[in-house]
């Protein structure tokens, strides 16, 4: 179903009428508020579960310096507990690690041998430092759940009517109606 589809559903429900025929780009103030409630709902739906749509793979190569930059991908919301590997050793990759856990390894006189991670400052940290060139991979699941009609783009939020949703769409307008009439005092 497209945002379009889900939409006007939504709106017979709530029982705007007529039911609009355009959401995205819309001047009526009720179909724009639809739209935010279907965003709305779609981002906190994608957010609280882990959708196999929205599950992704990150590879990358490693360089010589602690702070890996780059590595996480633009469209990262969350990474997938114990799926990152060092792919060059085949060996997992401890963490993420806490504040304490990495304060202790860098006090340490005796360096760690085994892989671990820590999210810091936009990067991924790895202790110890890796070698340049050391591939390693990690499944996060992605903060865009919407695609275009043509399934080529992905978005944060709905762009156009015939967007469709990666998260159950049953869902996102069950969460527009309650959102709509939440919004009205109902």
């Amino acid at each position: 179903m497209s945002l379009l589809t889900i939409a006007q559903r939504a709106a017979m429900k709530v029982g705007l009428i007529p039911v609009p025929t355009a959401f995205v780009g819309s001047q009526d103030a009720s179909a724009l508020l639809l739209l935010e409630c279907a965003n709305e709902e779609g981002a906190e739906l994608a957010r609280q579960w882990e959708w196999q749509a929205l599950r992704t793979e990150r590879t990358f190569s490693a360089t010589n310096t602690t702070a890996q930059a780059g590595a996480i991908p633009p469209d990262f919301d969350r990474m997938v507990n114990e799926t990152f590997f060092n792919r060059t050793s085949m060996r997992p990759v401890n963490g993420p690690l806490s504040a304490q856990e990495r304060q202790a390894i860098r006090a340490s006189a005796t360096p760690t041998i085994f892989d671990s991670f820590r999210f810091q400052g936009g990067a991924i940290e790895l202790l110890p430092t890796p070698k340049a060139g050391t591939t390693f991979a990690f499944e996060y699941v992605s903060k865009q759940w919407v695609k275009n009609a043509a399934g080529t783009s992905r978005y944060e939020l709905f762009r156009a009517d015939d967007d469709t949703a990666m998260v159950s769409e049953d869902l996102i307008r069950l969460g527009m109606i309650w959102r709509f009439k939440q919004s009205r005092g109902l």
